[in-house]
């Protein structure tokens, strides 16, 4: 509550506001001398020089079926005479939804002869909203009341500047984890405006008790209507009310009064709202005076809207499942991993699971063989998911240190990814399709059986030890894209595919005794493209070692760096290149046609590009 007093104060002196509290202090200065100069006596009390109004603080509870209010009320007259009154009005509210509201009013009534009173009004009101935004205004009322009936209209002048809504100020979608599941959370682009406006009530004594009507009820009928500047929706609806009053209790003084009330309203925006209330009022000051019921109507609570009306619009945050990209399957239970029990984990985890790799991790005591659809990623990696419902692309980040795992692993299911991962260990691929392993590392890669499709090696290292081959390609289709492989001192990629063989390599680096070496002399086609990698050897870097029994091997060679003794030798089999002949050959692999070693097999120019694998 101290925010509720302390921040308007610092807006008192806004260009509008200051003139009125201006205004206001003026008339609380002479209030002390009011009373003395030129002031019509208390009919009725002439022994008694009591003022006839008296300052009160009221509370209030609303429960309701949206939210439930509370209030405090501090009235002071200002300067008064038997049939006029001049006031000073302040409030404090807040509700269950961490909403905040202060009104700092100063109003006048007067009493006419007719037994009318007619009254006008002005507050300036601030509040805080929970959607992290402060909105201030000017309210403007007049009045008529009378013993059995009231009008009023009220009119809200707030300021009309945009406000966005904390928390949702747009920005890009993010991937994060709730519970163990993974979501794309895309946040809304939401702002918050408050409404300009007016409203109406009429009201009627429907019954009274007491020899001084000291029991009234009350009923209201009104309307509202607010609007804005910006595309959003009027807010305009009627409004129903009741009271039930009950002055003078003898525990609290006279001029006290307890108000039950009942209140309903609807609008499109937001519905149907009902409150049901409690009022406490207590007066304070020098002494009491028992007031006729018009008199009471002179210290009535200016009846208002209880706050700034504001709403929301905009687009709101949506949160959704996450699927991967590759194969559009939901991502499964997040889990995370560590320590030497790591290899059982993961043989033990379900198809399509996300699994993250913290640290250092397994102890070469299993072979890893993961479920379908498994996504191994290590502490600190990043992988591309997008939302189920939207198809919104975002990158994940995976918590944790960076993953590192003392195994080897043996892939023999289908959607296996592997990304982010250091792996002191061989992997090998038998008969599964669409397998991808990023941004990692391993000692050796080997590619087997005849179903063994669609793998990808990209963005990673691996780095053969001795004689032992980096990458092996016994058969299926073969993509390197950006990565390094490496073999001390045998063949860094070696092809040697019975079944099927296609190979593509772009943007690596390929360094061994021989750089690539390939044999496919049983197959009846085998299809290669490399560009814009460099082919490093001490021996080859290039070499296609085929019989003259192998099939047409088509080749695709652009942009290559050929370092080697021999840096592209054909054997006796039968070749299909794309350029129009060898000088084009060789200019479009840095190397001279002499560097092209042929044994006796045929070699044809201008064929059409070889084929490419299915995917990725």
């Amino acid at each position: 509550m101290r925010r509720l007093f302390y921040l308007p104060s610092l807006r008192i002196f806004c260009s509008w506001g200051r003139h009125f509290f201006f205004l206001a202090a003026t008339c609380l200065s002479t209030a002390a001398t009011s009373s003395a100069v030129g002031q019509e006596p208390f009919v009725g009390h002439p022994s008694y020089n009591v003022p006839l109004y008296q300052p009160y603080v009221a509370g209030r509870l609303s429960a309701g079926n949206q939210r439930t209010l509370g209030d405090g009320r501090l009235f002071l007259p200002v300067s008064q005479t038997n049939t006029s009154l001049l006031f000073a009005d302040f409030r404090a509210q807040m509700d269950d939804s961490e909403n905040y509201e202060g009104n700092w009013g100063f109003g006048g009534r007067f009493m006419r002869e007719d037994g009318w009173i007619l009254g006008g009004y002005g507050y300036y009101d601030s509040r805080w909203t929970d959607h992290g935004n402060q909105f201030n205004q000017m309210t403007l009322g007049i009045e008529a009341l009378s013993n059995m009936y009231e009008v009023r209209v009220n009119g809200y002048l707030p300021d009309t500047n945009i406000h966005p809504v904390s928390g949702s100020g747009g920005g890009p979608a993010r991937a994060s984890v709730v519970g163990n599941q993974l979501f794309v959370i895309v946040p809304g682009d939401q702002y918050e405006v408050a409404y300009y406006g007016v409203d109406f009530e009429a009201g009627a004594l429907l019954m009274s008790w007491g020899e001084n009507q000291d029991i009234e009820w009350r009923g209201f009928a009104g309307a509202y209507h607010f609007n804005s500047d910006e595309a959003m929706e009027e807010i305009t609806g009627p409004r129903l009310r009741t009271e039930l009053r009950l002055f003078d209790l003898k525990k609290l003084g006279e001029g006290s009064r307890v108000v039950f009330g009942a209140e309903y309203q609807w609008d499109q925006v937001r519905e149907g709202q009902y409150f049901l209330s409690a009022n406490v009022r207590i007066p304070f000051g020098p002494g009491s005076r028992k007031l006729n019921p018009l008199q009471r109507r002179m210290v009535d609570r200016v009846v208002r809207d209880v706050d700034i009306v504001s709403n929301v619009a905009g687009s709101q945050s949506t949160m959704e499942k996450a699927v991967y990209t590759d194969n559009g399957s939901e991502v499964g239970d997040v889990l995370t991993v560590t320590g030497s029990n790591a290899e059982e984990m993961i043989n033990a985890a379900s198809a399509n699971q996300l699994i993250i790799v913290d640290g250092k991790s397994g102890d070469n005591s299993q072979l890893i063989s993961p479920a379908e659809g498994v996504h191994l990623l290590g502490g600190g990696g990043k992988m591309t998911v997008k939302g189920k419902e939207t198809g919104t692309l975002v990158e994940y980040t995976a918590p944790g240190n960076p993953g590192t795992v003392e195994a080897n692993f043996r892939i023999q299911n289908d959607n296996v990814t592997i990304e982010g991962l250091t792996i002191n260990g061989n992997v090998e691929i038998q008969g599964s399709q669409h397998i991808t392993i990023d941004n990692s590392e391993a000692r050796q890669l080997s590619v087997y059986g005849i179903d063994s499709s669609s793998v990808l090696l990209s963005s990673s290292r691996i780095n053969a030890s001795f004689f032992s081959p980096g990458v092996r390609l016994n058969s299926g289709e073969l993509t390197i894209r950006d990565s390094t492989i490496e073999s001390e001192l045998g063949t860094a990629l070696l092809v040697n595919a019975t079944h099927s063989g296609n190979l593509v390599v772009s943007n690596s680096q390929v360094k061994g005794a021989t750089g690539l070496s390939i044999n496919t002399t049983s197959l009846p086609a085998a299809n290669f493209t490399l560009t814009n990698s460099t082919f490093t050897g001490t021996n080859a870097a290039i070499l296609f070692d085929e019989s003259k029994s192998g099939g047409d091997n088509t080749v695709t060679m652009q942009g290559n760096k050929l370092f080697a003794p021999e840096p592209v030798r054909f054997g006796d089999g039968t070749y299909r290149l794309t350029q129009s002949d060898l000088g084009t050959f060789a200019s479009e692999n840095g190397i001279d046609p002499s560097d092209v070693y042929f044994g006796s097999g045929t070699t044809y120019f201008n064929s059409s590009p070889a084929k490419l694998p299915s995917w990725p």
